[in-house]
């Protein structure tokens, strides 16, 4: 993966990760080498948790919002080039190389919208790079994609609520 991300870079490619969840202790060992050749890191909290060794939830599967700028600096120090992202059902966080961490909260969405959660991370990371490749700040791209993560829950599948970006966008400020 290294390889394949640094020859990208090498051909002047914008690179980015985003890792599958799943219940063993690999992170450390195959996230973190990879983030030095990365330039946008956009990962769950479980998995931004298990590559930094910094704890997310507690016992009670709180959320330790402390400790979320603390993983976003981790993460950056490891070698993220540009942006690292954080995404979590309640809000969404990152941190700028040289620049300040940010906060959005999630978007509400009303009663009976969600279907299915699946596809929804995939649908925030596009979001993410979608604002990216379109200069957007870290900011609006983090919105924006919340929005789209947002929307995604209202399909039974993973791109059953694709719609355009506009109207998405109209549909989903009229919840809040």
């Amino acid at each position: 993966m290294c390889r394949v991300l640094d020859a990208a870079r090498k051909a002047g490619i914008k690179t980015s990760i985003d890792v599958v969840s799943e219940e063993s202790e690999r992170y450390a060992k195959i996230v973190t080498p990879a983030l030095k050749y990365t330039d946008y890191c956009g990962i769950n909290e479980l998995e931004a948790s298990r590559t930094t060794g910094i704890p997310v939830r507690d016992e009670s599967n709180r959320l330790l919002e402390q400790n979320l700028p603390v993983i976003c600096q981790k993460l950056m120090d490891m070698g993220v080039g540009k942006w690292v992202i954080l995404h979590m059902p309640e809000l969404a966080c990152g941190m700028e190389r040289g620049g300040e961490y940010i906060i959005e909260e999630a978007w509400k969405i009303p009663d009976g919208f969600k279907k299915s959660s699946v596809g929804a991370g995939d649908a925030f990371m596009s979001g993410v790079l979608y604002g990216a490749y379109n200069g957007w700040s870290l900011e609006e791209s983090i919105r924006v994609a919340g929005a789209v993560a947002a929307y995604s829950l209202s399909g039974a599948g993973a791109s059953d609520a694709l719609k355009e970006l506009p109207r998405l966008l109209e549909e989903m400020e009229s919840f809040q």
